[in-house]
């Protein structure tokens, strides 16, 4: 990624969204101005030094969270990858957080960007396209992941949205699983939510010391601050709710998925959301927030 941040502002009524193509293609900025004042819906960052872990928003592809110690077996070979997040022992969130993205286009209200990956560690060509558009009372982020290369790829996506921790935050997300983990955050075992975190019946973001994955969520949830609510919708094909809301953190996090953490270590015969693409297919994720 380039050292100087490019900000480009999407701007629609009383919404404005600061984009940042060379970290990440991430969000650095969603705020709302209101007869109030305003509102950052966002954890928001200025661009002037950003790096990832400071973005307001950043994409995950080709794979969401942890793969155990960067290894994995696929068709018949062993695949490592770098460890990308200091001294943590597994590699996480793949690529496209890590690396500078192209403005395709650029409207007033809507920005493209994309990233294309030559094979290297991991060894699958492929491209990857992010829509970004400002609605009058939302957003809306799309990904869409192609694979390149001459052979199947295995491939997930999502995004990775900081939300402010302000105030009595409370959110409500109809889920009937989750997968309990070790220190490093890697799955342990399936079990229902327990009490503390059955987010099908509302939560306070205070206390819930939490970073697992959520499953068997329906794809809609909602984020209640004292004066402002949010709706998420998530596309069909990213049906697993990571929730990452660590202690004294300004933060937390609504992380809407493809497949659980360390599909591709976990047994295919289960349902872990990871899919395989086909040289050529592409897959396709979107999320929609509004207020």
């Amino acid at each position: 990624m380039s050292s100087a941040p490019i900000l480009k502002e999407l701007c629609l009524g009383d919404h404005a969204i600061g984009v940042l193509p060379n970290v990440g293609g991430g969000l650095a900025y969603w705020r709302w101005q209101t007869e109030g004042g305003l509102i950052d819906l966002l954890r928001p960052t200025d661009g002037h030094g950003a790096t990832p872990l400071d973005l307001a928003c950043f994409p995950l592809l080709p794979y969401s969270n942890r793969i155990r110690n960067g290894e994995f077996r696929f068709q018949g070979r062993t695949i490592k990858l770098p460890l990308n997040f200091g001294d943590h022992p597994h590699s996480i969130h793949g690529h496209g957080w890590q690396r500078s993205w192209t403005i395709e286009r650029h409207q007033p209200d809507h920005l493209v960007l994309a990233y294309s990956h030559a094979a290297d560690a991991w060894p699958f060509d492929y491209a990857a396209r992010q829509t970004i558009d400002l609605h009058a009372n939302g957003l809306s982020l799309s990904l869409d992941l192609e694979n390149r290369s001459n052979d199947p790829m295995p491939a997930g996506l999502g995004f990775h949205p900081y939300f402010p921790r302000a105030g009595k935050a409370r959110i409500i997300a109809p889920v009937d699983g989750v997968w309990l983990t070790d220190a490093t955050q890697l799955p342990t075992s399936h079990v229902a939510p327990p009490a503390k975190w059955r987010l099908s019946e509302g939560r306070a973001v205070a206390g819930l010391h939490c970073d697992h994955v959520f499953t068997g969520w329906t794809g809609v949830a909602r984020i209640l601050w004292p004066d402002v609510e949010m709706t998420i919708h998530a596309s069909e094909m990213l049906r697993h709710l990571v929730v990452y809301a660590p202690s004294g953190a300004n933060f937390f996090c609504l992380e809407p998925v493809s497949h659980q953490t360390d599909a591709v270590n976990a047994d295919q015969g289960s349902e872990t959301g990871l899919r395989i693409l086909a040289p050529g297919e592409t897959l396709h994720g979107k999320v929609d927030l509004r207020v």
